[in-house]
């Protein structure tokens, strides 16, 4: 007969058996080391397996083999799954291994239920897979792994329809094992389908295990609550409170249907959590109805537990509920400040290293604190102050700096300044030590940002208050940046209360190193304008100069020393600046502004003053504005491009100057026109040489001007000198100015009209005896025949002359005799060929050149007096004749110097001198009266011939 054909069905079956064997011979091996690999790979294929086992149902047959070995496989990899968490350390195990765990018992349990033969079900064997389901279903929903805990409840279905049917036939002790394992199982599956987001499902779950306390043992009473708990607590989280309630409520009923004294700790811990988790619900609610419900539930729960901060908590969400026009702030505060003696107390308790900024407890109340300063932000920081003082000699310091911190915002965010503040510094000033860095750091962040805010309002008072706060010692740990940050802004809330005392105390108090920096020296100076203390002031400034960028700082000072008017503040300032703008030229500050800002400014006062003293001291300081304005040309940047004084900037300079100088030249002192007019032409030198036509003739015309102004106020200045070296100083000036206006001349010229070349031609004129009597007064002998021939040949004017003449006659010391007689002699000459001598002043110089050189040279003067019996001659037949006076002297004088002769025997000589004074005789026209007078006086000399 031929063999008989196996089914195809069942080959198919066979096979797969076969291959699923063999990963489980495989995964045992694995999983029963120590030490393996786990990876994706094998992850994902035990979960194939996973789904193959599950759809493998068996059927009576006499084609399967090897059950025994499935059975024994999956006994094994369950061990084996048992021990992996606790070989691989428990809870720390990663994710993957937790997987693997999950998925190998879950595979095991399914190795196991494939393995059961047909027949060979019974109560023992059914119970004992139900129990591995249960536990395998509870591991998977515990790792979220919800597909493998599906997997496994659903074969547990099998068991419990088997326990149905076989129910009646139960009694006893394995009736009750049955009830728990049914129990059991509706509870997870009423946890799965929570998990799979199928609320209606688990309602089904539920209802059908006829899930009540009373038929459940303690511990599946505290199991059945937890999961009536997670889904009540998760569905108030997704803010189905109609729902979270319902399931709550379940969960208090159930885990209050046996006595208290039967339940685990654990459980009376989740009871607690389930009544707040409902009363919490319940105030969410919102409604009359459930928010009285939630009172009496408190009231019960505290009368249960006594005042502890759970019970509190659940009494500030009722309160919270309240609308806000009814909101009880003082009921909250009360609350609060139970819970922060409970907090206390605990801290007082807790070991230090236990302590935690991150505590639950402390949040919460920190949390409520909060809500409650929305609300009545006066009891939000009495409530908060209390805290701190219930924390302040705690030795965590860390929740100490957080309650500072918190009680310095919620202040700056008070309306009632002043009272904020003081009771800001009175809770503060409870903690002991000082804060962290980090602590100090935060609050007068806060603090720093409230006082620009307020200063920037002008309420100046606050800001210092608010200053002083921030430099209270709890603060002590703060940087000195941020320390001398706060003093200077003290500094100018005081000033700008007009407390200038109060500002000079800050300044002292000051740490050294604060004092020496250039901000504070900047707010030193603004005081010293205040004060009006010019010396304070320099030593601001000399300190702020010594400073590694000083440059902006001294500017500002001279901008805020003009905003005040204090025009010698700024020209100090000033002064600095253009010393570092030298040696740094690279600086941005911008000088040319500067300067004529200030000058402006000076001028303005200048013409408002009225007292001379006043004025005096207004026009020093304006000549000192536009010294230092020609000091800074003086030293220009080495870009032209980039040089402040353009040819605009020196044009307004240069005119104001210019202008100052001669509407004053009569009103003001010499020497401050001479220090304008001499910065006038420093700044007019530095013109650059493309300026246009125009304005190069019209500064050599006030070139010229001032030079002449110049050299006019020098030789005045000189005049009246006492100190004998600045006198000859400024002869030497007079000179060079001269010299200026005689070099610039001939270029001027060509442009004048006629009037205007005449006009500076007598300049000039005047200008060649100044400048003669400068260099005799220098004794500068051999220049003075130049200074007369350049007066002769380009001024033609015999009043410069007859001047130079009168100079060197009346000098002294008296000049040299050859220098004078050579001197004026040469002027002598020069007005002759000017042909405008003046005949009285030729008589008198004629005079002056006989008493000169009669003394030392007798041919000299002897051809002196020949010459002045010429001009008597001439006189004769001219309309001017000779002074009698001036004859008369010179008559006798001439005979008196040949009696000198005769006395001295030299006889000849008598003869010619008496001879010579008998000729001036006749010319006088007196009628021969001198000359008979001399003649009888001659005749009575014995001249002895022989000798």
């Amino acid at each position: 007969m031929p063999a008989p054909r196996v089914p195809q069905t069942l080959l198919g079956k066979s096979k797969r058996l076969h291959i699923i064997t063999d990963f489980a011979i495989n995964l045992e091996e694995r999983v029963s080391g120590c030490s393996f690999l786990i990876d994706d790979q094998l992850l994902e294929s035990l979960k194939t397996h996973v789904r193959s086992l599950h759809a493998y149902s068996p059927k009576p047959s006499n084609a399967f083999n090897g059950h025994d070995e499935l059975d024994r496989l999956g006994t094994s990899i369950w061990n084996c799954s048992t021990r992996l968490p606790r070989e691989m350390g428990g809870n720390a195990v990663s994710s993957e291994r937790r997987k693997l765990a999950v998925y190998s018992r879950v595979f095991a349990f399914h190795l196991l239920d494939a393995a059961q033969r047909p027949g060979n079900a019974g109560l023992g064997n059914e119970v004992r897979l139900m129990r591995l389901a249960l536990k395998a279903g509870r591991t998977a929903i515990e790792a979220s792994e919800l597909e493998m805990a599906s997997f496994v409840l659903q074969k547990g279905a099998d068991y419990t329809a088997y326990f149905t049917e076989h129910s009646k036939n139960l009694d006893g002790e394995d009736a009750t094992d049955v009830r728990g394992l049914e129990a059991e199982y509706y509870i997870l599956r009423t946890a799965l389908s929570w998990k799979e987001d199928r609320l209606d499902v688990a309602e089904h779950m539920y209802n059908k295990g006829h899930l009540t306390g009373r038929s459940l043992p303690p511990h599946q009473v505290e199991k059945l609550a937890e999961v009536l708990y997670d889904i009540g607590k998760d569905t108030a989280l997704k803010k189905d409170f109609p729902m979270a309630a319902k399931w709550l409520e379940r969960a208090q009923d159930i885990i209050n249907s046996h006595d208290l004294e039967k339940l685990s700790r654990e459980a009376l811990e989740l009871r607690t959590a389930i009544w707040q988790a409902y009363i919490s619900t319940l105030v969410n609610l919102g409604s009359i109805e459930t928010l009285g419900k939630a009172d009496n539930l408190i009231h019960f729960l505290q009368s249960e537990m006594g005042t502890t901060m759970g019970v509190l908590v659940l009494r500030l969400e009722l309160l919270t509920k309240a609308p806000a026009e009814v909101f009880d702030g003082d009921a909250y505060a009360a609350i609060l400040s139970q819970m922060i003696t409970c907090f206390s107390q605990k801290d007082v308790a807790m070991d230090l290293a236990e302590q935690s900024a991150g505590d639950p407890d402390f949040r919460l109340i920190m949390h409520h604190i909060g809500k409650l300063d929305d609300k009545a932000p006066t009891l939000g920081m009495k409530v908060l102050d209390q805290f701190i003082t219930a924390l302040a000699r705690s030795e965590h310091v860390e929740w100490v700096e957080r309650l500072v911190t918190k009680r310095i915002w919620m202040a700056t965010n008070r309306g009632d300044l002043g009272e904020a503040i003081e009771a800001a510094h009175a809770a503060i000033s409870q903690v002991q030590k000082p804060l962290g860095p980090d602590a100090t750091a935060a609050v007068q962040t806060l603090i720093w940002k409230y006082v620009d805010s307020v200063y920037n309002q002008q309420l100046y008072d606050t800001a210092e208050l608010w200053c002083k706060l921030a430099l209270h010692r709890i603060f002590e740990n703060t940087g000195p940046l941020n320390r001398a940050k706060i003093e200077r802004k003290l500094i100018l809330c005081s000033m700008r209360r007009n407390d200038i005392d109060g500002a000079r105390s800050i300044y002292h108090a000051m740490a050294e190193e604060t004092q020496k920096e250039p901000r504070t020296l900047y707010l030193l100076y603004k005081i010293a304008i205040r004060s009006d203390d010019l010396a304070l002031a320099l030593t601001c400034l000399e300190g702020i100069s010594k400073t590694p960028e000083p440059t902006d700082y001294l500017y500002s000072c001279c901008l805020e020393a003009l905003n005040a008017r204090q025009i010698d503040f700024a020209i100090e300032a000033l002064g600095k600046l253009l010393e570092k703008k030298a040696q740094s030229p690279s600086t941005s500050v911008h000088l040319p502004a500067l300067l004529r800002c200030s000058i402006r400014l000076a001028v303005k006062d200048l013409e408002t003053h009225k007292d001379e003293d006043k004025r005096h001291e207004e026009v020093t300081k304006l000549c000192d504005l536009f010294e230092q304005v020609a000091t800074s040309i003086e030293h220009p940047t080495s870009d032209p491009k980039t040089n402040p004084f353009s040819a605009t900037e020196l044009d307004w300079f240069a005119r104001n100057a210019y202008n100052l100088g001669l509407t004053h030249v009569e009103a003001w002192e010499v020497p401050n026109t001479i220090r304008l007019l001499t910065a006038c032409n420093a700044i007019m030198s530095h013109f650059p040489d493309s300026i246009s036509a125009d304005i190069s003739e019209d500064i050599g015309f006030k070139t010229l001007f001032n030079n002449f102004i110049l050299a006019s106020a020098l030789l005045s200045r000189a005049r009246g000198a006492d100190n004998r070296e600045e006198q000859l100083q400024d002869y030497l000036l007079v000179r060079h100015r001269v010299a200026a206006f005689d070099a610039s001349l001939p270029s001027q010229i060509p442009i004048l009209v006629d009037v205007a070349k005449q006009d500076m031609r007598s300049k000039l004129a005047a200008l060649l005896a100044f400048d003669f009597e400068a260099a005799v007064a220098l004794k500068s002998w051999d220049d003075l025949p130049a200074i007369v021939r350049k007066t002769a040949e380009e001024t033609h004017s015999a009043t410069s002359l007859q001047a130079q003449a009168d100079i060197l006659l009346r000098a002294s010391p008296p000049a040299p005799t050859q220098v004078v007689y050579s001197v004026l002699r040469g002027i002598i000459n020069a007005l002759f060929e000017l042909d405008q001598l003046d005949t009285p002043k030729l008589a008198r110089y004629m005079r002056c050149l006989l008493q000169i050189t009669l003394p030392f040279d007798d041919e000299l003067a002897f051809g002196l007096v020949k010459d002045y019996i010429g001009l008597l001659e001439d006189a004769r037949t001219s309309n001017t004749p000779l002074p009698k006076e001036e004859t008369d002297w010179l008559a006798s004088t001439t005979y008196n110097h040949g009696v000198d002769h005769w006395l001295g025997k030299r006889y000849e000589a008598c003869r010619k001198w008496c001879y010579k004074a008998f000729d001036l005789t006749r010319l006088m026209g007196d009628g021969g009266a001198l000359e008979g007078v001399l003649h009888e006086r001659f005749n009575t000399l014995n001249f002895d011939v022989q000798d």
